[in-house]
């Protein structure tokens, strides 16, 4: 476990130990959404002003093209989070800001039995090897929304919240290395895997936001 897990895991416990010192204002709720599924804590300071601490867990695959290879990729966004929730008006509506904290990363391989095309030359799975790598985003992602919460305004211990905003996960830096080939060393496939490498970063640039939309249920202790 690194730096900033251990620092989200701390966060939320800090949570959780001074909520329980008070008698009200103490709420777990659980949700999902873009985030994946969701644990989180939350307490209200005041009617205004609350803090969520919490806990995302999201892994999904998917296929995507890049300059005519094929590839698969396994996103893996699961971490803590720390934020904090203003209601302008006393309401449900508030307004929210934080940052999600870990792991945000694409693993990414070529589909096996895929040709490798480079500069109009063909090259097998034998040849190449297996070509993988990782797209990897910055730990901390700043959050910003708004959403609507009644943990704490309805009568009765639960609730709902439903949010939505974007993380900024920044450009993300792209390696590729291919292994296992018989031309895996060899300076026209070294140098072609890294100029994806290049290209696969100059697409990814473009997606430097990662939206959140999550709803979830909450009890009120």
């Amino acid at each position: 476990m690194n730096f900033w897990k251990l620092a989200a895991l701390a966060a939320f416990t800090s949570s959780l130990s001074l909520a329980a010192q008070a008698e009200t204002g103490l709420a777990v709720t659980l949700g999902g959404g873009s985030p994946g599924g969701t644990i989180e804590a939350q307490y209200a300071f005041t009617e205004n002003f609350q803090l969520r601490a919490g806990y995302n867990y999201l892994k999904f695959g998917g296929d995507f093209t890049s300059d005519e290879n094929d590839y698969t990729g396994d996103l893996d966004f699961s971490g803590g989070g720390l934020f904090a929730d203003y209601h302008p008006f006393g309401n449900s509506f508030f307004v929210t800001g934080g940052a999600y904290i870990g792991n945000k990363a694409v693993e990414l391989e070529i589909r096996p039995n895929e040709n490798l095309v480079i500069n109009g030359v063909t090259y097998g799975p034998d040849e190449y090897g297996t070509v993988f790598g990782e797209a990897s985003f910055e730990e901390v992602a700043p959050f910003i929304g708004l959403g609507f919460d009644t943990t704490f305004t309805s009568d009765g211990p639960l609730g709902f919240q439903v949010l939505a905003g974007a993380a900024f996960f920044g450009s993300g830096t792209v390696t590729l290395l291919s292994r296992g080939g018989t031309l895996s060393d060899d300076p026209i496939i070294t140098d072609e895997v890294d100029r994806q490498s290049a290209e696969l970063q100059d697409d990814i640039a473009d997606y430097k936001y990662y939206p959140i939309v999550q709803a979830g249920i909450s009890y009120r202790f």
